[in-house]
């Protein structure tokens, strides 16, 4: 975005939101896996969308796997999506 740079550590299974102008992590979105790639983004719809690689975890038995998270829309409120998540 023009305000937030997306990034994971590696390390942990979150996936960071930074402040462009301050640096400030922002929020902390957990993930299934540690991030293994770099974030890529599309916009479909006029909505915009972070997509990130992430890696198996024994732990929870999920495998390696592409993740979308949505951004929420532009003046306006969240399109819902699965289990209405986007709603504000």
């Amino acid at each position: 975005t023009k305000t937030l740079l997306f990034a994971g550590d590696g390390t942990s299974p979150l996936l960071h939101a930074y402040d462009k102008q301050t640096g400030e992590d922002i929020a902390q979105i957990p993930m299934p896996g540690t991030q293994t790639g770099v974030p890529m983004t599309y916009v479909h719809q006029g909505r915009q969308f972070i997509l990130v690689a992430v890696a198996a975890n024994a732990q929870t038995g999920t495998t390696a796997q592409l993740v979308a998270y949505a951004l929420p829309v532009p003046g306006g409120r969240g399109g819902g999506g699965r289990g209405q998540r986007g709603q504000q």
